[in-house]
């Protein structure tokens, strides 16, 4: 659902590969930013924003047969760069 003066879209360009799911979100003012990997290929990537947020949704595909197990791991890395 789309609030009054938020953006939501979907994104494209990146390939199946585990190497093109890195995320880059930073405030170029302060430096401060995460980076976001995934062991998993990119399966979808939407972006969500408002005047003072800013959220990439990013999605892997899983296939779990019925009682299955899967796994996967996402890491958040958060920074500041030296001004």
């Amino acid at each position: 659902m789309r609030t009054p003066g938020s953006y939501c879209t979907g994104l494209q360009g990146f390939d199946a590969t585990v190497e093109d799911h890195q995320i880059i979100v930073e405030n170029r003012r302060t430096g401060a930013g995460v980076r976001i990997t995934v062991d998993r290929p990119l399966h979808r990537l939407n972006f969500w924003s408002s005047r003072t947020t800013v959220c990439p949704e990013n999605y892997v595909l899983l296939r779990v047969p019925p009682g299955g197990r899967e796994r996967w791991i996402s890491t958040y890395r958060l920074y500041a760069k030296d001004r």
